[in-house]
């Protein structure tokens, strides 16, 4: 075989094709390190660039791709609600669970809140204004307070007046799933215990159907 005349047929190809040169198709160095400094460019910029989105987002207070709370409207609250029945052992568990101790817990039953069985609640909402009725072991209901309350900014509600430095308002979250309302992390700053033990069984242990 006649390896030079290949080589020199390859080298000078047809008439109107560009000339066969030997290892002209192979990657310089040079391109493949202009190949790599790009990667990196690159890679730098999208690091770069999700950092500076973090620090942005927490400095307007983080929360990436969340919504703000919904506010509900007073005229969605309105109405009769009742809440589900709690068994006295299922109170007396939710409050020790919850921090509060048996004395506690004792203490508040001596002050007019026997009961053996079970407790349930009634709620009533107006424009400003809740009612709260309870019921202990199947009895009649008997109004417990009432109070103004305002839905907050953040979609929080507080309940009552301006209360006094020992003992502040009532604040609740609230959520409404449809005919469902649910509250929770009911907070009664310095406020005494039998009332911070009230206001977890009302508000935290149990949710509430709107009542027709």
């Amino acid at each position: 075989m006649d390896v030079e005349r290949i080589e020199r047929a390859l080298r000078e190809g047809p008439p109107d094709e560009p000339a066969y040169v030997p290892g002209h198709f192979r990657r310089s160095s040079a391109a493949r390190w202009n190949l790599a400094y790009t990667a990196v460019a690159v890679a730098a910029a999208l690091i770069i660039g999700i950092g500076v989105g973090i620090t942005l987002d927490v400095l307007r207070g983080g929360g990436i791709g969340t919504e703000p709370p919904a506010v509900l409207d007073p005229a969605d609250l309105q109405g009769t609600w009742l809440s589900d029945e709690i068994l006295f052992q299922d109170w007396v568990d939710a409050l020790l669970e919850r921090g509060f101790t048996t004395d506690e817990i004792a203490a508040h039953l001596e002050d007019d809140n026997s009961f053996d069985r079970s407790l349930r609640w009634e709620l009533i909402i107006t424009a400003d204004e809740m009612t709260m009725w309870g019921s202990a072991d199947g009895a009649p209901m008997v109004l417990l307070t009432s109070d103004v309350y305002t839905i907050l900014p953040d979609g929080r509600i507080r309940i009552g007046g301006a209360g006094t430095p020992e003992c502040q308002p009532l604040v609740v979250d609230v959520a409404l799933d449809g005919e469902r309302l649910t509250f929770s992390r009911p907070d009664l700053l310095g406020c005494p215990v039998g009332d911070r033990i009230a206001a977890v069984g009302f508000f935290e242990l149990t949710g509430y159907d709107r009542v027709e």
